[in-house]
């Protein structure tokens, strides 16, 4: 009998849980809005929202989840894509962390495609120095030798399946790396045309003395692409 009890409480206590967290739900969509009909954003509603989303979170025991955990749930909880400068005052993370995420009625919250081929393109520290250091120190395409200005690139983008080899690495300043991808390092797209890097890195906008002067020392690097 007793066990039977406990079973009937608990199962009582779970959906007056549940009752809750689907008002709480219903408050928060309504509080977003009224945030978004509203010009400028007031901010009570924006203190309100997140007071609403993180009771919301703690509820489900999600606080102590990854921010990626938190903002996909956030999302869902309103049934649509929530700006990101509000999720990230709800969560805690930084406006530009909250842009890699969004809301599709079938998927639910997920990450972009775009902030996924980012993180598999993160190239760690020591690589960094490997591949730097492999390349003379200096952009291949300008010659700068600014390290804090220097960058990995990926010769083959990792969305097109390029790797984190070696032989895939290739050490640009920031201003060339931009140049490779067109302008748009996210773009995941580059402006020469497979197997054609060693041919761009040597079409540079410097004079031909100064490029004259740099040539040697980089022949021998080039010639690795």
């Amino acid at each position: 009998m007793r066990i039977k009890t406990k079973l009937f409480i608990s199962a009582a206590k779970s959906k007056l849980r549940q009752l809750v967290i689907s008002l709480s739900e219903n408050e928060l969509q309504e509080l977003y809005t009224e945030y978004r009909s509203t010009h400028p954003r007031p901010e009570p509603v924006e203190t309100e929202f997140c007071e609403v989303a993180e009771s919301l979170l703690k509820s489900e025991g999600m606080k102590s989840e990854k921010f990626e955990v938190q903002i996909c749930r956030l999302h869902e909880y309103c049934e649509q894509k929530v700006e990101s400068g509000l999720v990230a005052e709800a969560v805690g993370c930084s406006p530009s962390y909250a842009r890699r995420f969004s809301y599709d009625d079938k998927k639910g919250g997920f990450q972009k495609e775009w902030s996924k081929s980012n993180q598999s393109e993160k190239v760690s520290p020591g690589s960094r120095t490997k591949i730097i250091n492999r390349d003379g120190g200096s952009c291949l395409r300008c010659g700068l030798e600014d390290d804090a200005a220097l960058e990995v690139h990926h010769v083959l983008p990792v969305s097109q399946g390029g790797t984190n080899d070696d032989q895939n690495l290739a050490t640009l300043c920031s201003h060339c790396h931009e140049a490779a991808h067109g302008g748009s390092k996210t773009s995941g797209k580059t402006v020469y045309e497979q197997g054609d890097f060693r041919d761009w890195i040597q079409e540079t906008d410097r004079c031909f003395e100064e490029r004259s002067e740099s040539l040697g020392s980089r022949q021998m690097k080039i010639s690795d692409y």
